[in-house]
């Protein structure tokens, strides 16, 4: 089981999958108009990605330092590290490029009319205690390590059993539509390309917290 969001993005676009999406319904979408300046986010805010749905289009400060806390502690550290700390920024692009990337995943996924229910999630998330872990003694000694809450492994378990339902969507369309192994890698990077062009169009971030995947940021 990969449970790093990088990873699983990695493994979405590296298969050609697309992207991942927990629709949940009656949640609000933040529309185009509303993406605001980077001035006018509100202080507890680090990013905004518009028409994606508020809870997962609106990135906080207390989920950037939890995924902050993850970075470090997958690189082998103890605790995240300080603003101006050796390795802190670093870490920083790495945690909020995986927050936004989480968003696109999200909003792409949305455009594509997929979704799990919370159901399916626990189903596999019970399949994967099972098979990965030996009781459940063990899968929380994993949580108290890896500093990961059911949250973060349910956030996983959605994107990876979406993306394995985009992997099939996006293959058909792209061998449908082309007659050669280049023409398929020629559609693929066509597609990638343009996901990353229009969600990163999509995103504002905080002063702060400026990366190249901010609409704001430098240029890529």
């Amino acid at each position: 089981m990969v449970w790093g969001i990088r990873a699983i993005w990695g493994y979405v676009f590296l298969l050609a999958t697309g992207a991942a999406l927990l629709a949940l319904g009656g949640e609000s979408a933040i529309g185009a108009t509303a993406l605001p300046t980077p001035d006018l986010l509100p202080r507890a805010v680090v990013a905004v990605v518009s028409e994606v749905p508020v809870r997962r289009g609106r990135i906080t400060k207390a989920e950037f330092r939890h995924a902050l806390l993850l970075e470090a502690v997958a690189a082998g550290g103890r605790s995240a590290p300080k603003p101006g700390a050796a390795g802190y920024e670093k870490a920083k692009v790495t945690a909020i490029d995986s927050l936004l990337e989480r968003a696109w995943i999200v909003g792409l996924a949305a455009d594509w009319g997929l979704s799990v229910t919370r159901a399916q999630v626990a189903r596999e998330v019970a399949v994967i205690k099972n098979e990965s872990f030996k009781d459940g003694a063990e899968f929380r000694r994993f949580l108290k390590e890896s500093r990961y809450t059911r949250r973060d492994v349910n956030e996983r378990v959605e994107i990876q059993m979406i993306s394995g339902q985009l992997q099939r969507r996006l293959s058909s369309r792209i061998d449908s539509e082309t007659t050669s192994h280049a023409e398929e890698q020629r559609a693929f990077a066509e597609f990638v390309a343009g996901f990353q062009k229009k969600w990163r169009g999509r995103t504002v971030c905080a002063p702060d917290y400026v990366t190249s995947s901010c609409s704001n940021g430098p240029a890529v």
